[in-house]
């Protein structure tokens, strides 16, 4: 599966509040991602539930300017593949500190469908099934007991559509979301791989 992305880490965890009104996001949904350490910038390997998922960037990041927000677009193929014996793996991983991080997440989604004819986003509607669309996350990350929090957007679908799907939802969300207080530049701008290449990569705590 290829995508286009676009991410902000924040040190903290930030209130989305005047934002997330303005979109119909899903209930918080919480679960633990083990990542691997190590992988470098471009390469995630991650374990959840009994299934393994690697993603790797495709091409170098796209620096993305607008009035209220900038960022890196960026290109990704993601692999996965089930486990046998899930329930076991997660003891052994927490046992490895220095080889696996634990990032306890709660998870919102708000969907999109994008319409490739007339170049136009709109939000999907609840069990449709989406071809060509995007979604934005809210995400509070907890490591290795602190607060982190994470804005992305993940455009999927027709590959040659994926870089204007996601160009397309990048401005639907300026028009309609409150983004007073919110730091998206090329400063807070980055991906799960080289966030955690660049945080945690050789420290302990």
């Amino acid at each position: 599966m290829k995508t286009a992305e676009i991410r902000w880490f924040f040190d903290d965890a930030v209130s989305f509040a005047a934002f997330r009104q303005s979109f119909s996001f899903s209930e918080p949904s919480k679960r633990v991602d083990y990542y691997l350490l190590g992988t470098g910038e471009r390469l995630g390997l991650k374990w959840r539930e009994g299934q393994v998922e690697a993603k790797q960037q495709q091409e170098d990041s796209q620096p993305y300017t607008q009035t209220l927000l900038a960022g890196e677009v960026e290109f990704w193929k993601k692999w996965s593949f089930a486990l046998s014996e899930r329930e076991t793996y997660s003891d052994d991983l927490s046992n490895q500190p220095q080889h696996w991080i634990a990032i306890h997440k709660s998870r919102q989604t708000a969907s999109f469908v994008y319409d490739a004819i007339q170049r136009t986003i709109h939000p999907s509607l609840p069990d449709r099934q989406v071809h060509d669309g995007c979604n934005l996350e809210i995400t509070y990350l907890t490591v290795r007991e602190k607060p982190y929090t994470t804005l992305g957007l993940e455009a999927f679908g027709h590959p040659a559509n994926l870089r204007q799907n996601l160009i397309t939802t990048i401005g639907y969300m300026m028009e309609n979301g409150n983004l007073e207080g919110l730091d998206l530049s090329l400063n807070t701008s980055n991906n799960y791989a080289r966030w955690i290449h660049t945080k945690f990569t050789n420290t302990t705590s």
